[in-house]
């Protein structure tokens, strides 16, 4: 015990030194431990902002919950979407015109032909052809864009238009 003492008093000074550098590097730690605190417990205080009455874990599962009641619905909706499209080029949706004069000596382009078509170049054209004593209205079935009844000029012309403005 005496050898002890005796080494203690001779090294006090080193003793007292390094004693003196841990307790500086324990501070340091401590400091950086409580800034770290302070981070997580504004994190804490935020996260928690705005909830009344209720622990960490009620919201979580709250949100979870809704996160998981969103993405059902989000899929539900993608579903109706792909078939919105799909439905969608099965509608008249590109439309030609064509007036002309059908005859010579009836002015102010009062004939037409009118093409009505879907996506796939599906649909009609309805022709009127205005006289003088009469006038005459014909429709014929477009398939791909084209009839297995003859067309006229105009027709084509139609389906031309209708097919090349709003081709898509």
């Amino acid at each position: 015990m005496e050898s002890m003492m005796s080494f203690l008093r001779d090294n006090s000074y080193f003793i007292t030194a390094a004693l003196m550098f841990l307790l500086l590097i324990v501070a340091a730690l401590t400091m950086a431990l409580m800034l770290k605190v302070q981070k997580i417990k504004r994190q804490y205080e935020k996260l928690l902002s705005g909830v009344s009455e209720q622990n960490v874990e009620e919201v979580l599962i709250d949100y979870l919950t809704s996160t998981k009641e969103l993405e059902s619905r989000t899929k539900a909706l993608e579903v109706r979407m792909g078939t919105a499209e799909m439905e969608a080029g099965t509608h008249l949706q590109n439309i030609g015109m064509v007036r002309y004069n059908a005859f010579e000596g009836v002015g102010g382009e009062q004939s037409f032909s009118l093409a009505l078509l879907d996506d796939k170049k599906n649909g009609i054209t309805i022709t009127g052809i205005f006289g003088h004593s009469e006038t005459r209205v014909y429709a014929k079935p477009i398939e791909d864009g084209s009839s297995k009844y003859n067309l006229s000029p105009e027709e084509l012309e139609a389906i031309s238009k209708a097919v090349g403005k709003y081709s898509r």
